[in-house]
């Protein structure tokens, strides 16, 4: 249970807001709206991150899927800003 908790708070903070930022790539909006979108999105998402963690049978489960949807979402993330799809204003 332990594992899990860990899992779902450590582990699960970075796939939300990583995720919603992935969701809100595609909108016609600027770079701040999206920021915004993402922030405020992001806290209801990393509840529902923390409760999917429980779903894992063990917490070496839990970790091992939040780990590899983390490295997922971030690729596509990364793929998304190279592609211009995010528009980070100049400098980043």
């Amino acid at each position: 249970m332990w594992g899990q908790t860990t899992a779902g708070f450590i582990a699960g903070l970075p796939l939300a807001f990583v995720s919603v930022a992935l969701l809100a790539s595609p909108l016609p909006f600027e770079f701040k709206t999206k920021f915004v979108l993402t922030v405020v999105l992001g806290l209801p998402m990393y509840c529902v991150t923390i409760t999917a963690a429980f779903t894992a049978v063990r917490g070496l489960h839990a970790w091992a899927w939040m780990l590899l949807a983390n490295a997922v979402c971030a690729g596509l993330l990364f793929s998304a800003v190279q592609l211009g799809w995010y528009g980070l204003p100049e400098g980043f």
